[in-house]
């Protein structure tokens, strides 16, 4: 059986995606929710949350949509 990880705390998850874009130009849902250890909805959640707070920007749509770092043009 399987082991879950732990859920980790919402500012954590804020912060290992910033990190990661440090890193890399953008991340996608699927990357985030890889990264942070959440479900697919959780993860959609937190990056509206992180478009609404303008900490990040919205890329492309559909099944190519992609997050970047705010202050990246």
């Amino acid at each position: 059986m399987a082991t879950k990880k732990p859920a980790v705390a919402p500012e954590k998850r804020k912060e290992m995606m910033l990190k990661f874009l440090e890193a890399n130009i953008c991340i996608t849902r699927t990357e985030y929710s890889r990264l942070t250890n959440v479900t697919d909805r959780r993860a959609s959640s937190d990056l509206q949350e992180y478009l609404a707070e303008g900490i990040i920007r919205k890329r492309g749509g559909g099944r190519s949509v992609v997050y970047i770092k705010r202050n990246q043009e």
